[in-house]
């Protein structure tokens, strides 16, 4: 005579392959990721914390200092005698020469 199997109570039910559990049914889904940012600011030190230069995001020369920002915000500060940085040439990513 074959032996039934019997659960475990120590143990959770298995599901179904491929049947989601109903347990977290309730919590919402986890939202995508932002996507990264493509221009970084290097900031100072100090209160004010003015900004030093302008980074690629894919820059090596980038420290703890650095905030992501947008293309146009990183052009306004070009504009604004922010440095660019001369590893990365963020300057010439945006198409702007000095």
């Amino acid at each position: 005579m074959p032996r039934r199997a019997v659960a475990d109570p120590r143990r959770p039910a298995r599901l179904p392959a491929g049947r989601p559990s109903d347990a977290h049914a309730d919590l919402p889904c986890p939202k995508a990721a932002p996507p990264p940012p493509e221009w970084l600011i290097e900031h100072g030190i100090g209160t004010s914390r003015p900004a030093v230069r302008l980074h690629t995001a894919q820059c090596w020369d980038t420290r703890a200092g650095c905030t992501p920002t947008t293309a146009d915000t990183a052009r306004r500060a070009l504009a604004e005698g922010v440095p660019a940085c001369p590893h990365c040439r963020a300057g010439t990513a945006l198409d702007i020469l000095d």
